[in-house]
C-alpha cells in the first residue's frame, strides 16, 4: 500500500493535470501589445515562478525576486536607439523612475475545513521623467509607468499539500500631450507622476485597417493575469496561468505554465508560455530562474 505522503501526492498531481489539460483546451492566439511608450522591458517580470502563473506577483512575491514588486529608486539608461538618429541625436536618453508597493497578508484561519491564508498586493511602477532620445527635436516618450493590484488565496490542504490562487490587474499608466512648435506637431509624453492622475480616462487603442484608431474604456485598458500553484511537501511545485488583454489593447491571450523544485538551498523554477498562434513572437517562450537561500 502507498503511504499517505505519496497517496496525497498521488491524487494531487491527478487533480492538477486535469486543470492543465482543461486550460489548454481554451488557448486563445497572442498578438502585439500596443506601443505607448519607451523601454518597455521594465514591465517584464523577471522571475520563472511568476510567468507560470499567468504573470501574477503582486500578491504572492516572497523570494528573492520579490524586489521587482518592492519599493525602489532606478536610473533608466536606454540605448535602444544609439546610431540610429543620423546627425539629429546619439538616440541615447536617460531618466529617473520609482516604485511604490504595499502587501497584507492575514494570519492563517479556517475556510472549509481547511487552513487559508489570504493577501493583496499593490504596486504602481516607473513612476518617472520621459525618455529624450533627441534633444534637437520636439517630443518625448514616456516610461512604462503601470498600476496593479491583486488578491491571491493560499489553502493547506493538510502538510504536505497547499494551492495558491491569485489574480492581477494591471492598467497603463501613459499619458501624452500634443504639441505645436515651428508648424511642426509632435506627441510629448507626460511623467508618470502626471499620468498617475490623468491617465484613467479613454485611451486610444488599436489603429484599424481603414485608417481609424478605437477608443478604449477605463476596464478595456486593463490587463487581468490569473494562475494557480500547487506545492508538495514544498519540495516542488506545478504552475499555471492565463493572460487576458482587450482586443483593441493589445490583444496578448496566452496561457501559461510552469514548475518549481526546491532543494536546501538552491531553487529551480521553470515556465512555459503557449499560445496557438506559432508567428506570434511570444510563443514558445520558455524561462528559467535560480534562486539560493541562505536563511
Amino acid at each position: 500500500m502507498l503511504d499517505a505522503p505519496l497517496l496525497h501526492l498521488r491524487r494531487s498531481c491527478a487533480s492538477l493535470l486535469g486543470l492543465f489539460v482543461l486550460a489548454s483546451m481554451l488557448a486563445v492566439p497572442a498578438h502585439g501589445q500596443v506601443a505607448q511608450s519607451s523601454a518597455l522591458f521594465l514591465r517584464i517580470e523577471p522571475d520563472s515562478r511568476s510567468a507560470g502563473m499567468g504573470n501574477t506577483g503582486v500578491a504572492v512575491a516572497n523570494d528573492a525576486n520579490s524586489m521587482f514588486w518592492n519599493p525602489s529608486l532606478r536610473f533608466i539608461y536606454s540605448k535602444l536607439t544609439s546610431g540610429q538618429r543620423g546627425a539629429t541625436g546619439d538616440g541615447n536618453a536617460s531618466t529617473l523612475a520609482t516604485d511604490l508597493s504595499a502587501l497584507y497578508r492575514s494570519a492563517p484561519f479556517a475556510l472549509a475545513g481547511t487552513e487559508a491564508t489570504f493577501s493583496a498586493g499593490l504596486n504602481i511602477a516607473n513612476l518617472g521623467g520621459t525618455l529624450d532620445f533627441n534633444e534637437q527635436e520636439l517630443g518625448s516618450d514616456p516610461i512604462p509607468a503601470s498600476f496593479r493590484i491583486g488578491p491571491a488565496l493560499t489553502l493547506d490542504f493538510d502538510e504536505y499539500n497547499s494551492l495558491t490562487i491569485a489574480t492581477d490587474f494591471n492598467k497603463s499608466l501613459v499619458s501624452s500631450d500634443v504639441e505645436v512648435q515651428d508648424g511642426d506637431t509632435a506627441r510629448v509624453g507626460n511623467t508618470g507622476f502626471q499620468a498617475l492622475f490623468d491617465s484613467w480616462g479613454s485611451a486610444r487603442g488599436q489603429v484599424r485597417p481603414n485608417g481609424e484608431a478605437t477608443s478604449l474604456s477605463l476596464l478595456q485598458q486593463f490587463t487581468v493575469g490569473t494562475g494557480l500553484e500547487y506545492w508538495y511537501d514544498d519540495l516542488f511545485a506545478l504552475r499555471s496561468g492565463y493572460y487576458y488583454e482587450h482586443p483593441d489593447n493589445g490583444d496578448r491571450q496566452f496561457l501559461t505554465f510552469g514548475a518549481g523544485l526546491r532543494y536546501n538551498i538552491v531553487g529551480v523554477d521553470i515556465s512555459y508560455l503557449y499560445t496557438s498562434d506559432d508567428r506570434s513572437p511570444l510563443a514558445n517562450t520558455l524561462r528559467f530562474s535560480l534562486l539560493f537561500d541562505f536563511q
